[in-house]
């Protein structure tokens, strides 16, 4: 329910909010803003969860890299909305994250009331991980 996550998360983070056309799908997407920052994205999903996104210079050749080492692939390269490219993985223990390659650089302020400031990625297996 994006109307009810727009509704919790601004008055808990002081976050503002503004939607974008996603080419090709119905639901518009939710940027939430901490002044004039980038905080967070809202989306209709299959369930509610946070997903983390991480940066690379080549969604393509990370994902190609990421098969190889026996992650699955949820959703392939694909562009999102003129913005950059996209790609869903799911690591060895079952961990979904985003990788982000943007056409124009920008990021989350960090160490700001409301922003992310830290993911971490909580495993059973952490010789198997490195």
């Amino acid at each position: 329910d994006v109307e009810a996550a727009r509704n919790f998360y601004a008055p808990l983070f002081g976050w503002s909010f503004e939607e974008k056309a996603v080419a090709g799908g119905d639901e518009p997407y939710v940027i939430a803003r901490k002044g004039g920052d980038y905080a967070a994205g809202i989306l209709r999903g299959k369930n509610g969860r946070w997903v983390s996104n991480i940066a690379v210079a080549d969604v393509d050749a990370t994902v190609a890299k990421a098969r190889n080492l026996g992650f699955f692939v949820v959703e392939e390269p694909r562009d999102w909305g003129g913005k950059g490219r996209a790609a869903t993985l799911r690591d060895l223990e079952g961990a979904e994250f985003a990788l982000w390659q943007a056409k124009e650089p920008h990021t989350a302020e960090r160490n700001t009331a409301g922003s992310f400031c830290w993911t971490e990625l909580l495993t059973n297996d952490r010789e198997g991980m490195q």
